[in-house]
């Protein structure tokens, strides 16, 4: 989506990109949203490159003197290491399934257990004082 927004070749970075900037904000409010709403900590860790991106994007605005190498790489280069992320987690959630036939992956899923603070092993052992 963000190449078809893209400014013309020529001028590529050499001025701040609204249009990047404007996908790469709503990019990270979307990822702060499932990051708050997530059981897993990888959206987390998304969220913080994608706000390292949009971040590039506003020292482009406080300093217009950034190279346009630089302001590509910032802007642009973080994004690799998030999809690479995401694959992994995507691939990892996968595995869980296939291993446990179940995965909890948003905060609504878990059990109420787990939501009131227990742990697996703290709840095992009050279960065994219950019987005895």
């Amino acid at each position: 989506m963000t190449y078809i927004f893209k400014t013309p070749h020529a001028h590529f970075f050499h001025e701040l990109e609204w249009r990047i900037f404007l996908i790469d904000l709503g990019l990270l409010l979307m990822l702060l949203g499932v990051a708050l709403t997530s059981a897993r900590f990888w959206p987390i860790i998304m969220a913080a490159l994608q706000g390292l991106s949009v971040m590039a994007h506003l020292a482009k605005i406080l300093d217009q003197a950034i190279l346009p190498y630089v302001y590509f790489g910032l802007a642009s280069l973080l994004s690799w290491p998030i999809v690479i992320l995401l694959i992994t987690a995507t691939a990892r959630h996968r595995l869980r399934l296939r291993r446990f036939g179940v995965d909890f992956s948003w905060v609504w899923q878990l059990p109420p257990a787990y939501r009131a603070g227990w742990l697996v092993h703290e709840r095992r052992a009050d279960r065994r004082l219950e019987r005895d």
